[in-house]
């Protein structure tokens, strides 16, 4: 059972009012489905008015939580990112000054700007990216993903629940066939019994 806050109460009570401003009256705090109802039914509000309303607030509702959900998704990747780069940089710091030291102790030159200069374009295009990273894209992506995953759960529960309303009346086909098959079992051993009986009593007499 849905649970609604203040502000989605006066939009569901406005809504199946027809209401075009906001209404200044304060509603109370978190009412369950069912005060909801009551409060409507005060008011003169229709039942089939008052669902429509509270499906539209329960679906805006879902939707808000997909963008925000997309959104956190979105922030961690770009942790992520920056966490990745930071200890690209690192590696690259501790490498470039061993071979920075090996080539002072060898004496052999300056030998070692060469991978310097080359790793360190790398180091610099991946912090590039770091810096140029679209959250806004991101998040989008993560809800569409999100919204493919609940259309998938959805779609899940509704062939679950019709795969059980199929088995149960396979199983209740089932049981009637067997009930019918044991009554007309029933009812040629009776036959059969009663034929058995006749034929004693003629051989009797």
């Amino acid at each position: 059972m849905p649970r609604y806050s203040d502000d989605e109460v006066r939009k569901i009570l406005q809504r199946a009012l027809g209401a075009e401003e906001e209404s200044a009256a304060e509603g109370p705090l978190g009412l369950e489905h069912g005060e909801l109802v009551a409060v409507a039914e005060e008011v003169g509000i229709e039942p089939e008015a008052l669902q429509v309303a509270a499906a539209e607030v329960l679906a805006e509702r879902s939707e808000q939580g997909l963008v925000l959900e997309a959104r956190r998704l979105a922030e961690l990747d770009h942790r992520r990112a920056r966490r990745g780069w930071l200890r690209h940089l690192a590696s690259y710091g501790v490498i470039m000054a061993g071979l920075v030291g090996l080539d002072l102790a060898t004496g052999s030159g300056v030998w070692w700007i060469y991978p310097a200069l080359g790793w360190g374009m790398g180091v610099a295009l991946h912090g590039v990216r770091v810096v140029l990273f679209d959250k806004e894209s991101v998040a989008e992506r993560h809800r569409r993903r999100l919204e493919r995953r609940r259309e998938r759960q959805k779609r899940a529960r509704e062939g679950g629940g019709a795969l059980a309303e199929a088995g149960a009346a396979f199983e209740a086909a089932l049981e009637r066939g067997v009930t019918l098959l044991l009554h007309k079992a029933a009812r040629k051993l009776d036959a059969a019994t009663s034929d058995d009986r006749g034929l004693a009593r003629r051989r009797r007499g």
